[in-house]
């Protein structure tokens, strides 16, 4: 495993290890593992970019390209990291004795930071597959389990709305495929989270159909479709530009990045 497949891999380690030390480690223990996990990581950075490049000069603009990931890469990975600890101590408040106000307020704190996370995990996902930091992988998975997953997942982000979920598998897709799972979990998740957003009534449905089963390979057809609000003509052009959404009124009422489509764009065209 190369320095950047193990960066891309220890990006993702920081969010458990967050969680686990919060839940098993006291604080003095705590703080000493996010110490040495810290030095580690900025050691493996230090010499992931300062290593000399034997590949082509690069332009002014691949320069500041360049520059402009990391700065989000950088910045998003900073933020995680007392975010991470805010959502821990609410999450002890929450267990202690509270009145119906103070709890109300622990609540709207832990929401807003979770909300923030996602904002935050979706910026350092931009910039990790724009700088090539992305890990791809190819195993045996099982593909009815990832479907399950994806379907109770989203059942779980649909709680409290009058939406029904549809999901429609041909019978003639094998089970077992090669593949890379977490990428059609995460592309699954954000077109489905999209429709869950903007869908207050009504329903969403998966369809997925099986175009071609050979020795070698096999073609299948997704499709999602949904009873929200739409996306005019006119705005479907950039809809997967990076930061962009399909109108000033969606992100005024919605909220979001304007990543979502453009990460799926970005992890659908590397996969081939």
């Amino acid at each position: 495993m190369d320095s950047k497949k193990l960066l891309s891999k220890l990006t993702d380690i920081e969010a458990y290890l967050d969680d686990f030390s919060y839940e098993e480690l006291s604080a003095a223990e705590a703080s000493e593992l996010k110490k040495s996990f810290e030095s580690f990581k900025k050691q493996l950075e230090g010499s992931l970019w300062d290593e000399p490049r034997q590949t082509e000069p690069e332009t002014s603009k691949n320069k500041r390209d360049h520059s402009h990931e990391m700065l989000i890469a950088t910045v998003s990975h900073e933020i995680r990291t007392p975010l991470s600890g805010i959502i821990g101590f609410t999450d002890l408040l929450r267990e202690s004795e509270l009145n119906a106000e103070q709890r109300y307020q622990v609540n709207a704190i832990q929401s807003a930071s979770k909300a923030l996370m996602d904002i935050i995990n979706e910026l350092l996902e931009y910039s990790k597959l724009s700088a090539g930091l992305e890990l791809f992988e190819e195993v045996d998975f099982n593909f009815y389990s990832i479907i399950q997953d994806v379907s109770y997942l989203c059942k779980t982000l649909m709680l409290g709305k009058d939406v029904a979920l549809e999901v429609d598998l041909d019978p003639d897709i094998p089970v077992n495929l090669l593949g890379d799972p977490s990428k059609l979990s995460q592309v699954l998740l954000n077109l489905m989270g999209n429709a869950i957003k903007f869908v207050e009534k009504g329903s969403i449905r998966l369809k997925i159909k099986c175009l071609k089963d050979n020795k070698n390979d096999v073609v299948l057809h997704f499709e999602i479709a949904d009873t929200g609000i739409g996306i005019s003509e006119m705005d479907l052009k950039h809809i997967f530009n990076s930061f962009k959404q399909a109108n000033h009124h969606t992100y005024t009422k919605y909220g979001g990045t304007g990543l979502g489509l453009s990460i799926v764009k970005q992890i659908i065209q590397k996969l081939g």
